[in-house]
């Protein structure tokens, strides 16, 4: 058996398959992973083009969108195969332990900005900011400062966002607009006024 267990897949594709079967499975892990590839860097890419650029260009024609979207996920997938050559120099024992940190660090606090804008009402942009920065700042705070277990980091950061946005968000007004059937508690009304 392999030493780590992030070899034993590989190792029984090669020691128990047939050679076409073999091949077979391997095709499929590259195609699952370019799966996983491609819709990330697509995404990131038409974010960054209709969220960032398109908002802020006044004159803007959609065949030059498309093209900076291209170079944008070209851009993506050279930084993405600089990182995994960086990372392949590390010394990292389980790479998913390794990608459930990074992700528990800073990925955290976007659950409490989603949790703040499906159950609250009063939850505005400066309560949400602040929560997003102070989740992300107590989960690594945790990380470094203590022992406690990496799979924890996500919750750490998401309560903490979620509890610090509601505050600021109180203290600097709530929300003025109206949010009538886009939270839970507006839809749970809507409900009420109509039954």
């Amino acid at each position: 058996l392999p030493a780590a267990t992030d070899q034993l897949v590989p190792w029984f594709v090669v020691t128990h398959l047939p050679s076409g079967v073999a091949g077979v499975v391997v095709a499929a892990i590259f195609a699952a992973a370019m799966s996983s590839l491609d819709s990330s860097m697509n995404s990131i890419s038409a974010a960054v083009v209709n969220d960032f650029v398109g908002r802020f260009s006044t004159r803007g024609r959609s065949q030059d969108f498309l093209k900076l979207a291209r170079r944008l996920t070209l851009a993506l997938g050279v930084i993405g195969i600089g990182t995994a050559m960086v990372l392949a120099t590390y010394e990292i024992k389980y790479l998913f332990d390794f990608f459930q940190r990074v992700l528990g660090l800073f990925g955290g606090g976007l659950l409490g900005v989603f949790l703040l804008a499906v159950f609250t009402r009063r939850c505005n942009a400066i309560g949400a900011l602040t929560g997003l920065v102070s989740g992300a700042s107590a989960t690594i705070a945790v990380a470094f400062g203590t022992d406690i277990n990496f799979l924890l980091y996500a919750a750490i950061g998401s309560c903490t966002c979620f509890i610090v946005g509601y505050l600021v968000s109180l203290i600097t007004g709530g929300q003025d607009r109206d949010l009538a059937g886009l939270t839970l508690a507006t839809l749970r009304d809507t409900r009420n006024g109509d039954g």
